[in-house]
């Protein structure tokens, strides 16, 4: 018995050690948006941005490649945007909230689809992660 109970305190650093900060938002709406659309749907638009995707890559030439390096900003080979702003009589807790907020009404934004919603959030780091689908209209005058 004593060493069942040592064995569990032993473990239990390593149970607390894997926990995350990382967390899905409990937005209703986003559940609700997500829940809306049906699997043919969705079956759908991962075939056309799979498309799109294949056409796009087939559509750069190998000789064009140096000059689109750096056209978008990459970490560790993902797209990364960041933002490093002071904002004075404010705390980053404040910040994280008001940028929460501008991200969340941009998912629901009209030009957005469907799927468009904030992913994932670490509220100790104050880093947002979205996901954003949008419809691009060009006309020609």
């Amino acid at each position: 018995m004593k060493k069942l109970i040592l064995f569990l305190l032993l473990c239990m650093p390593l149970t607390l050690a894997a926990q995350s900060n990382w967390e899905i938002p409990q937005d209703k709406a986003a559940a609700q948006k997500t829940a809306k659309i049906s699997s043919k749907k969705m079956q759908k638009v991962k075939a056309d941005k799979k498309l799109a995707k294949a056409e796009k890559v087939a559509a750069i030439k190998e000789i064009d490649r140096p000059y689109l390096a750096g056209a978008v900003p990459e970490v560790d080979g993902k797209v990364c945007y960041v933002v490093d702003l002071d904002v004075p009589g404010k705390t980053a807790d404040e910040v994280y909230d008001m940028v929460y907020d501008c991200l969340n009404n941009l998912a629901k934004d009209e030009k957005h689809l469907d799927d468009s919603h904030i992913a994932i959030v670490n509220k100790k780091e104050h880093s947002i992660v979205g996901s954003y689908s949008e419809w691009l209209v060009f006309s020609s005058k």
